[in-house]
């Protein structure tokens, strides 16, 4: 990781400014962000990874002023008729792809799932 020499704080700072430059030079006009569903047993280094992901991700959002929502599972579900646990299992060939791009089963799959919700959902 390019940052893995900095304090926390310093890596919250650096992703988000790496991420306003890439949201920019992509011109992102619209940003979502799927709400986990881990309950138990989650260690807190996974837990810190997430929250400061998030809170870099709304921050550069909001300094390039670009709408930004977190979306709960159950919405995204029912708009892909899925169940919320099994976003996982959310077909590529849905959105297009004659098979599974790499990562697919490392979180693309929900990730794909979620843009499908926005685009249909307006």
């Amino acid at each position: 990781m390019p940052n893995s020499h900095l304090g926390e704080a310093e890596v919250l700072a650096d992703l988000q400014s790496r991420l306003t430059s890439e949201f920019q030079a992509l011109q992102v006009e619209r940003i979502a962000a799927l709400h986990v569903r881990v309950y138990g047993g989650w260690k807190y280094a996974d837990a810190l990874a997430r929250i400061t992901s998030l809170c870099a991700v709304m921050g550069a959002s909001t300094a390039l002023q670009i709408p930004f929502e977190t979306i709960k599972t159950g919405e995204v579900a029912k708009t892909v008729s899925l169940k919320p646990s099994e976003l996982n299992r959310f077909e590529s060939a849905t959105v297009g792809c004659a098979e599974d791009p790499m990562y697919w089963t490392a979180g693309v799959a929900e990730s794909a799932a979620l843009a499908t919700h926005v685009v249909r959902a307006g």
